[in-house]
């Protein structure tokens, strides 16, 4: 029971953002959202060969979003994030896929600041990003992969 309600309030809140956010771009022409400013695809879509010799990820790394692009003056890039790092938390919440990078982006306030942890080039790093409104040229969107 306790479940359902949850899984009744996070699906509220998605509706109820998507709302905001449909009614902004509907009286503005602009879709407003909380971004990073990067193109990311899930890390289970990477194979493991790859995941070590391109991305340089410790195997005891086996989720996350990898970064495919980032946004010139971005929030990512003015911390450092770069193409081919591995985002594996944000406000100390694990990020497993794009999916749960997008939930986690939703649930901050336009402007918070929060942590992001990553890797790059092998190695953890964090920093404070501040989740600022980006239209639809800078925000943060999934890349598929092609083969």
């Amino acid at each position: 029971m306790v479940k359902r309600l949850l899984k009744g309030w996070a699906l509220l809140f998605q509706v109820t953002k998507s709302l905001k956010l449909l009614t902004n771009w509907w009286l503005t022409g602009k879709w407003l959202d909380q971004a990073l400013g990067i193109s990311v695809i899930d890390l289970t879509n990477i194979s493991s060969t790859q995941q070590s010799s391109v991305l340089k990820l410790p195997s005891s790394v086996n989720s996350g979003v990898v970064v495919a692009s980032v946004t010139s003056n971005s929030v990512a890039k003015k911390v450092g994030i770069s193409k081919y790092d591995v985002i594996v938390g944000l406000g100390g919440k694990t990020v497993s896929s794009v999916a749960d990078l997008h939930t986690i982006l939703y649930s901050y306030a336009m402007n918070s600041t929060t942590e992001i942890q990553y890797y790059h080039n092998g190695s953890l790093k964090k920093a404070n990003v501040k989740l600022t409104q980006a239209t639809s040229s800078d925000s943060t969107t999934t890349t598929k992969q092609t083969n």
